[in-house]
């Protein structure tokens, strides 16, 4: 059957595993180098900046990158390279560029994007960060190249901005936050998620009044399986946030090594919605990236019965 939810935490903890990629400066896998202090060049943005004074607006042309992803990515046959574009702290108006057409290190675009309600003081609080991708076909996730933070306090008015920046690896302080996990899974095939938490969230800026967030999660139990989705109830948006709600799902005649399981924090708009701006996800199962994803899940899978808990620092979501 679907998933179903009650009130509550889980079960008493006796497997805690250490995953957490926070601890300490680590990166938590090969696929998360990127989150080195110190890393080799992974290229160059070039980009054109104007703010408008009489609207209060941003307008940054994406104009092209150079050597994106470095020695890592030289000879790669194919590379699908886009921009998520927003303002932060809070990732504020998310917009994404097309895909560039020429595949390759060195793309092209020529997008313009505006950003709007940026007074003088939420210029000073305010950065644009451009963070480039190569768009991954099926469930993978999209692979993070580089990032640029652009300064906006310094923009003058109607006078154009153009330059190369220098594209950055993501640093402990762009983490989205962590989530909490409590897994067990039963003999019978039956999976209780609980002990849901976040922490470390980002800030909210001077664009964001203090919100609420919540919880979805999606389960695909196999690949021709429709998804089954669930969502916790709303709890204010603070440090530290437990969703006291457990989640229960029957993978009786299914293949656990199919499954597909994506948990997401979410900010709260007027309706609960699967779409609703997330903030960052978590991926369990086949769809996993992360090690601290895929250890959690394969320890779940030897020990049933066992209660298994981790941290995990919450990923840009495929949007």
């Amino acid at each position: 059957g679907g998933g179903t939810s009650e009130g509550g935490g889980g079960s008493n903890v006796t497997n805690t595993l250490n995953l957490s990629p926070r601890a300490g400066n680590s990166p938590c896998c090969s696929n998360c180098s990127s989150r080195k202090s110190s890393f080799c060049d992974i290229g160059d943005l070039k980009f054109a900046l104007l703010y408008l004074r009489e609207t209060l607006s941003i307008k940054l042309t994406l104009l092209k990158a150079r050597n994106v992803g470095g020695a890592l990515k030289s000879g790669s046959r194919q590379l699908n390279c886009f921009c998520r574009i927003y303002l932060v702290p809070g990732k504020l108006q998310r917009q994404e560029s097309s895909v560039a057409e020429n595949g390759s290190q060195d793309p092209v675009w020529h997008e313009s994007f505006c950003f709007y309600g940026l007074s003088d003081e939420a210029l000073k609080e305010c950065k644009l960060r451009i963070r480039v991708y190569n768009k991954c076909s099926g469930l993978k996730r999209n692979e993070f190249l580089g990032q640029a933070n652009i300064k906006l306090d310094g923009v003058s008015n109607n006078f154009p901005l153009k330059q190369w920046t220098e594209l950055t690896p993501k640093s402990m302080l762009d983490d989205l936050g962590s989530l909490h996990l409590l897994l067990v899974l039963t003999k019978d095939n039956k999976l209780a998620i609980s002990d849901l938490r976040v922490k470390d969230l980002p800030k909210p800026g001077t664009l964001r009044t203090a919100s609420e967030v919540f919880i979805s999660i999606r389960v695909k139990k196999d690949l021709s399986s429709p998804a089954i989705y669930n969502h916790t109830q709303p709890a204010a948006r603070t440090s530290e946030v437990l969703f006291e709600e457990t989640f229960t799902y029957d993978f009786h005649s299914c293949h656990l090594g199919d499954a597909d399981i994506e948990v997401s924090l979410h900010e709260k708009s007027r309706f609960f919605h699967p779409t609703a701006a997330v903030i960052g996800q978590v991926r369990l199962g086949c769809a996993a990236t992360e090690c601290s994803e895929n250890d959690h899940w394969q320890a779940t899978l030897k020990a049933r019965g066992k209660s298994h808990s981790a941290w995990h620092c919450l990923m840009e979501p495929d949007e």
